[in-house]
């Protein structure tokens, strides 16, 4: 299971191996909206992306915000 947000066709953020997926393609999602679940063994991979760059996720998001 796997989820490509697109952020304005510049930025992308990509969830993979969802457990479930909450969110239908062309849907907008707000900010703070859940996208999925984790499976039982509790492991997302998460990409940020300029375009097909990827980017270090580290540098954009705050830890302190979860």
């Amino acid at each position: 299971n796997f989820v490509i947000i697109n952020h304005d066709d510049k930025y992308y953020t990509t969830y993979a191996l969802l457990g479930k997926i909450l969110v239908a393609k062309g849907q907008f999602i707000p900010t703070g909206e859940k996208v999925g679940t984790s499976d039982s063994d509790g492991i997302v991979k998460f990409e940020l992306r300029l375009g097909r760059e990827p980017l270090d996720p580290v540098k954009w998001i705050r830890i302190d915000s979860f």
